[in-house]
Order: C-alpha cells, then structure tokens, then sequence
C-alpha cells in the first residue's frame, strides 16, 4: 500500500502539493481554533 501511494504521489505532483497545501491549512485552523479556547479559557 505505502509503495503505491508513493509511486502515486511521484508520478502526479500536483495532487501531492495540494494535500501538502490542504494540510497547512488545517494546521492552522487548528492552531486557530486552540488559540482562541485558551483565550475564552482566561477570560473566564
């Protein structure tokens, strides 16, 4: 299964590039939305 999805991602990179994308912007969703838990937390 590893080997396939590798030779998938080697031979189309623009699919690679967009999950690596779509991956940064959860990232940082998630870093948003901890953000502001932690400041509703200190408010209260």
């Amino acid at each position: 299964m590893v080997r396939l999805h590798q030779r998938i991602f080697s031979q189309n990179g623009s699919l690679s590039s967009e999950i690596d994308f779509m991956g940064k912007i959860i990232a940082l969703m998630m870093i948003k939305t901890t953000w502001y838990l932690g400041q509703s937390l200190f408010i209260v």
